[in-house]
């Protein structure tokens, strides 16, 4: 207990560590900064979505007026225009609502009507010409249906000044291109520096039992871990319910499970990503002090464990096995497609080889630093 205790002061009172932690805050309250001032981009950015589907239903009318006035009574071109009319009409009634910032139920239905008035077009017009595919038109038909059934205003997704949405986007950001950098950052002086610098000698005189080395070091590094992302959490937490707004955790996240879209509250989203990314991190952790038995320095052992790290990540990419993705715990590196899409494996199927790898990993550590021999 006296040596996991110095294990883990050396860690969390160390200058990298609370440097790391300065950052992050900084980070997170920069990344809300750059939010609140776009949040007119973002309005923007939609405005000109509508108003490009109203140029394009405009153009076609427009080119087959032209025709018309060259080829007077062609009865397909003016069926083409009637085709064209409903959905420019519901087009522009979306955007007037939307300009107006009118109640976000009516932008929603109106959205949805328009959507629904391309029935007709379809029936004249070539459906794969329409800016908006066929997927992406029926995910928004279903996305509206959500915030209409669970009465939750929709947010800019990625200017979102809400709690819940703005926990999302850090914990997105912090999977796909934080976490594993943090990880190594937090322990890359664990182990294989001690090596580097013969600082491990002094540990190797005391009365403790080598193994005990490992188990303290690992226990540090997953505390440190663990004070990071809850300070990620807290920080995120309270910058957006001063200076935001409370948004509600009910609201719908979508993701492909057995190839049909279903809703999942941020809650559950979010839940679910923070206990990936904590056994992920175990992974990482017992990997690196295996590895710095072997390697015993430092860039040498970082270079490993990522490349061992990258090269589990693209197995699911060479293989479609569904028993690969159950004994494949780098599926979760740097990425949230395991969330969103669980056709062929679900969320949780990298996690018992996670405690697994981990419990092996440190055995295996635990016995060969025994008959390690430092000169």
């Amino acid at each position: 207990m006296r040596h996991f205790m110095f294990e883990l002061k050396n860690l969390i009172f160390s200058k990298k560590f609370l440097i790391t932690l300065a950052l992050l805050i900084s980070a997170i309250s920069t990344l809300f900064a750059r939010n609140y001032l776009l949040q007119d981009y973002a309005f923007e950015q939609k405005d000109e979505e509508i108003s490009s589907l109203i140029k394009f239903h405009r153009d076609k009318i427009y080119a087959y007026e032209g025709y018309l006035l060259e080829n007077p009574g062609h009865k397909q071109t003016e069926e083409l225009i009637k085709a064209n009319e409903p959905s420019l009409q519901a087009a522009l009634i979306w955007r007037s609502g939307f300009v107006k910032e009118g109640d976000w139920r009516e932008i929603l239905e109106n959205e949805t009507a328009y959507i629904e008035s391309l029935d007709i077009y379809f029936e004249q017009e070539d459906e794969d010409e329409h800016p908006l595919s066929s997927a992406e038109r029926s995910f928004r038909i279903q996305k509206n249906e959500e915030y209409l059934q669970r009465d939750i205003p929709p947010e800019y997704i990625d200017y979102s000044l809400a709690v819940p949405n703005f926990f999302k986007q850090v914990i997105d950001l912090f999977v796909k291109y934080g976490g594993f950098i943090i990880i190594l950052i937090l322990i890359s002086e664990l182990l294989a520096h001690e090596f580097e610098t013969r600082k491990i000698l002094f540990q190797f005189t005391q009365p403790i039992k080598r193994a005990n080395i490992i188990i303290a070091k690992f226990f540090a590094a997953v505390i440190a871990y663990v004070i990071t992302l809850a300070v990620i959490l807290l920080t995120t937490y309270i910058i957006p319910t001063f200076f935001g707004h409370d948004g509600s955790f009910e609201y719908p996240i979508f993701i492909n499970i057995n190839e049909q879209l279903q809703a999942i509250n941020i809650a559950k989203y979010i839940s679910n990503v923070i206990i990936v990314s904590i056994f992920f991190a175990l992974v990482i952790i017992s990997l690196y002090l295996l590895i710095s038995l072997f390697m015993k320095q430092t860039l040498l052992t970082l270079f490993v464990v990522t490349i061992i790290t990258v090269f589990g990540a693209l197995i699911p990419l060479v293989t479609k096995v569904d028993i690969v993705t159950w004994i494949n715990p780098f599926r979760y590196f740097l990425t949230t497609d395991f969330m969103y899409m669980q056709n062929i494996s679900f969320w949780y199927q990298g996690i018992p080889a996670s405690i697994l790898l981990t419990i092996l990993f440190l055995m295996f550590a635990m016995i060969h630093i025994r008959y390690i021999k430092v000169e």
